[in-house]
């Protein structure tokens, strides 16, 4: 981005500007007190120096001199306290650079002076051009490979960086969390020929969107979706002293493993394929790879046998997002069946990992077919979806009955374990002999009292047995009479 500025925002122009502000005050002062040298001072006072017999030089022009290099000295030392204040420095080393870039800058002698925010470039025009010992100010996420023009030199992040001389900028990096989509736009129809008022231009953009993520299955039906991709360069969180995590190493394989694309002009900006866009076309070679294992009627269809079975898109889904974030991965023949033995090195994640990328997520969305297929696919969706609701039906209905039947296993068991827990103790911690035996008085009485301890201490089952809890007390009245 390039920013155009003022006359009186030029810092060059406003010091410039201020020297020839107070030289008139000097001179108005000189003036008034009489003591403007003339003419013939001047010379005198050249001629003198030329022979080094300082002592001859006139008074008023002895104290013009002095003046003018008390002036210099507080210009020179005012500057150099004041560029400490401009950028934000951390050491003594910091600061001494920045008093040299502002006499470089004053002088006209230095080099790009730039600013980048969320990975993007602020500057004046032409001020990249520019050789010289520079500056420049990242923000907390940003940050950016340098090199001259024969090497990469190193990865700066956020905070002030100083350039040397023949050193720019080879790429920039935004440290947010990234997302990338491919793919057709939402009212683009790719299978549809150049309309009439459709530019030529326009039509070769659609169809080069078409082909971004155009696959076919494996009986050769096209397939074009959306694909978008979420990463990030591999950082910690805090990292580099900014909350979104910076990594120079990440930064340098991002910038520095950057690719081309061949079949544009080497002179052109979109012969260069910047680190961003890796991971989404990365996506949409590993779909077009799974996409040829399956046919198109297997994309969609739940397996009857295994209903919790994902489908064959959801499938891939997994198996793409799989590659590109784990270092092994499940093998799948050319009929899309799992493979036995060991699983097969992912080759995405080793070349991500090594340009400094994260993955996180992978959507693939959109799907779009040929007219006669998508209407093929929707009465064959019509004459399925009553078998499919059916066979669900039964499913659910025998889940239910699993569980209802589990549930009553349990309450008989834990109705057993309260009504028997009381007669439990006795035995157990009496130690009765057989002829102790509890009589059959005492252990029905011990069982109806478990009964009514397992329905007054229920918190849920309480409320419901009133006239029930009266008749186990009853009952265990009864028994005692008798």
């Amino acid at each position: 981005m390039i920013h155009e500025r003022s006359f009186l925002r030029s810092p060059r122009k406003q010091i410039l500007l201020g020297c020839v502000l107070v030289g008139l005050l000097y001179l108005i002062v000189l003036y008034r007190a009489g003591r403007v040298p003339s003419l013939d001072d001047i010379m005198i006072s050249m001629v003198v120096a030329i022979f080094l017999n300082f002592g001859l030089i006139p008074p008023n022009v002895r104290s013009l001199i002095v003046d003018l290099f008390l002036f210099g000295l507080s210009l020179i030392v005012w500057l150099g306290f004041f560029a400490q204040f401009v950028l934000p420095l951390h050491n003594g080393r910091e600061r001494l650079e920045a008093v040299r870039r502002l006499f470089l800058y004053v002088t006209g002698r230095h080099g790009p002076a730039l600013t980048i925010q969320n990975g993007e470039v602020r500057q004046r025009r032409m001020e990249g051009e520019r050789r010289g010992s520079g500056v420049i100010l990242l923000d907390t996420a940003s940050a950016s490979v340098l090199r001259t023009p024969i090497a990469f030199t190193r990865a700066v992040g956020p905070g002030t960086v100083f350039t040397t001389r023949f050193e720019t900028i080879a790429g920039m990096v935004d440290l947010h969390k990234q997302t990338r989509r491919i793919g057709p736009r939402e009212d683009d129809d790719p299978f549809a020929g150049q309309g009439e008022d459709e530019s030529e231009q326009e039509f070769t953009q659609r169809q080069e969107r078409t082909w971004e993520t155009r696959g076919l299955t494996r009986d050769g039906v096209e397939v074009i979706p959306n694909i978008m991709t979420i990463f990030h360069l591999e950082s910690q969180t805090g990292q580099g002293n900014t909350q979104f995590g910076y990594n120079p190493e990440s930064v340098w394989r991002a910038i520095a493993h950057e690719g081309i694309d061949p079949k544009k002009t080497r002179d052109t900006q979109q012969h260069r394929v910047r680190w961003d866009w890796l991971p989404v076309y990365m996506a949409a070679d590993l779909w077009r790879e799974y996409l040829r294992k399956f046919t198109l009627s297997e994309l969609f269809a739940f397996p009857t046998m295994q209903p919790s079975t994902v489908t064959a898109f959801e499938t891939i889904q997994e198996f793409v997002l799989a590659r590109m974030t784990r270092p092994s991965v499940k093998r799948l023949d050319d009929l899309g069946r799992p493979l036995s033995g060991r699983p097969a090195p992912s080759r995405e994640f080793y070349i991500l990992r090594d340009r400094g990328l994260e993955v996180t997520s992978v959507v693939i969305s959109s799907l779009r077919f040929p007219a006669a297929v998508e209407d093929r696919l929707i009465e064959q969706w019509r004459a399925d979806w009553a078998d499919r609701a059916d066979r669900e039906q039964r499913l659910v209905n025998q889940q239910r009955s699993m569980e209802r039947y589990k549930g009553e296993e349990i309450a008989i068991m834990d109705f057993g374990k309260s009504t028997s827990r009381l007669l439990g103790d006795h035995l157990l911690h009496k130690a009765q002999t057989p002829a102790q035996a509890p009589a059959l008085k005492e252990t029905v009485e011990m069982l109806v009292r478990g009964t009514l301890d397992h329905c007054t201490g229920d918190a849920d089952l309480y409320p419901h047995l009133t006239n029930e809890k009266t008749d186990l007390v009853n009952l265990i009245e009864w028994i005692g009479r008798y």
